[in-house]
C-alpha cells in the first residue's frame, strides 16, 4: 500500500505526474481528513500502524516539514511491512529512507527535489490570474501565501527577489550563493516583468516588519548556511549562555542590517516602478493600497496583519480569506537559543537609533510604536 506523506500541493504533482499509485495521502490536519486529494482518500497518521499490521505500508515524503513527519514515523523503522522514501530527481524517482540518520544524511537532495518540482507548479500555463507575494524574508511572508493559495485554491507566486543580489553586500550575495536556487526565480520574474511591460494587470502583496525581531529571525534562520552545519542544540542553560554571547558576535558582524531599511528601493522600487515612500501608509490600521497603471500593491504591517484579514480578502477577491498560522521560531531547532538570545539581547544605542531613526520605521511606524520598541529592547 503506497501512502503520500502530506495534503500539499508537491503532493498533487506527484500523483498527477508520477508512475506511482497512491491508496492514501497522510495527513495532521484534521480539516482534511476523510475529503480527497486528487482523487485520492486523506487519512490521519494514527491509522499508519494498523495498516502496516494489515497489509504493509510504503510512505513517500511531500510535505513541506519532512524532518519532522519523520521524526513522527521513526517509531515504526523498525516494523516488518514498513519502508518510507523520499523522491530526488524531477522523474519521480526515489530513495530508501531506514533511519532518522539516513534521513539526515539524504535530506538535502530529497528538501532540494521537493522545493524544485513545487516551485515550478504555479509557472505552469498563465501566470496572469496569479498573486504575487513580493517580500523580504520573515515578515509574514509563508503565513500570507498559504493562506492566499488557500483562499484561492490554487497555487500562486511569491519572491523574495526579482534579481540577482549583486547589488547587496559581500556576507548577503554569499548567502544567496549558499542557498540551492530553483529555475523557478529565474522564470518567474522574467514573466512577471514581461506583463507588466505589457500592460497586463498584476496583484502584488507586500509586508514589513518592525527592523531588529526581523533582523533576529532572519540570523537564526540562516545559521545552518552561516556555520556550515546544524549542531545540536544543548538544553543546558550555561552551555547556551555561551553560545548566546558568539550570536551577539554574529549578529553585528555578519547580518546586513541595512538590507531591510533598502528592500523597497532595491526592489520594489526597481522591480514595479513604485517608490513606496511617495504614499502615504496607514499607519494606525497597518495597511494600504497602491494602484499605478496595470500594477495594484497591496503593503501591509506584520504586526497588524491579523486585523487585516479583510483587506486581504478584498484585495484578492476572496471575503472568505483566513490567515494560516506558520511555523514559527518556536518550532525550530534552534528554539532554545533563539528564546536566550533574545532574553539576554540588549542592543546598543547607536543600533537602535539607526534602525528606528530610519526613514522605513518614520514611514510605517507611529510615534507610539517606535517608543515601545526602544522600551522592549531596553529592558525598561
Amino acid at each position: 500500500m503506497n501512502i503520500l506523506c502530506g495534503a500539499s500541493i508537491f503532493a498533487k504533482e506527484v500523483i498527477k505526474e508520477s508512475d506511482i499509485l497512491f491508496q492514501y495521502v497522510c495527513d495532521n490536519d484534521e480539516s482534511k481528513i476523510g475529503k480527497l486529494w486528487e482523487g485520492i482518500e486523506i487519512i490521519h497518521y494514527n491509522l499508519i500502524e494498523k495498516l502496516i499490521s494489515q497489509s504493509g505500508v510504503c510512505m513517500f515524503l511531500a510535505n513541506r516539514y519532512a524532518s519532522g513527519t519523520v521524526k513522527k514515523l521513526e517509531k515504526y523503522f523498525e516494523m516488518p511491512g514498513f519502508k518510507l522514501y523520499g523522491f530526488i530527481s524531477d522523474d519521480y524517482q526515489v530513495t530508501e529512507i531506514t533511519s532518522i540518520m539516513d534521513y539526515y544524511e539524504k535530506c538535502n537532495l530529497i528538501k532540494y527535489t521537493m522545493g524544485k518540482i513545487a516551485s515550478m507548479i504555479p509557472c505552469k500555463g498563465s501566470i496572469d490570474d496569479k498573486v504575487l507575494i513580493y517580500t523580504m524574508r520573515k515578515v509574514g511572508t509563508t503565513s500570507i501565501h498559504r493562506a492566499v493559495e488557500r483562499s484561492l485554491g490554487s497555487p500562486q507566486l511569491f519572491l523574495h527577489t526579482m534579481f540577482d543580489g549583486t547589488e547587496y553586500r559581500d556576507e548577503v550575495k554569499k548567502l544567496l550563493e549558499m542557498t540551492p536556487r530553483f529555475p523557478y526565480y529565474k522564470v518567474v520574474p522574467e514573466l512577471i516583468k514581461k506583463n507588466i511591460k505589457e500592460g497586463k494587470q498584476i496583484k502584488v502583496i507586500t509586508s514589513v516588519r518592525e527592523p531588529v525581531a526581523r533582523n533576529i529571525s532572519q540570523m537564526f534562520f540562516d545559521l545552518p548556511v552561516m556555520l556550515g552545519t546544524v549542531e545540536a542544540v544543548t538544553n543546558t542553560r550555561k552551555q547556551n549562555e555561551a553560545m548566546a554571547e558568539i550570536f551577539e558576535d554574529i549578529y553585528y558582524r555578519l547580518i546586513d542590517h541595512d538590507f531591510i531599511l533598502n528592500w523597497f528601493d532595491l526592489e520594489v522600487k526597481r522591480a514595479l516602478g513604485i517608490d513606496i515612500y511617495e504614499y502615504s501608509f496607514d499607519k494606525e490600521n497597518g495597511y494600504m493600497v497602491i494602484e499605478k497603471e496595470n500594477i495594484q500593491l497591496l503593503v501591509l504591517k506584520l504586526e497588524k496583519l491579523d486585523s487585516c484579514e479583510g483587506i486581504i480578502g478584498e484585495f484578492i477577491g476572496n471575503r472568505d480569506f483566513k490567515l494560516i498560522k506558520e511555523k514559527s521560531s518556536e518550532d525550530y531547532w534552534y528554539k532554545p537559543l533563539y528564546d536566550l538570545f533574545r532574553e539576554k539581547f540588549i542592543p546598543n544605542k547607536e543600533y537602535l537609533q539607526k534602525m528606528y531613526g530610519s526613514r522605513f520605521m518614520k514611514h510605517f511606524y507611529t510615534d507610539e510604536e517606535i517608543e515601545g520598541f526602544y522600551k522592549k529592547y531596553n529592558r525598561i
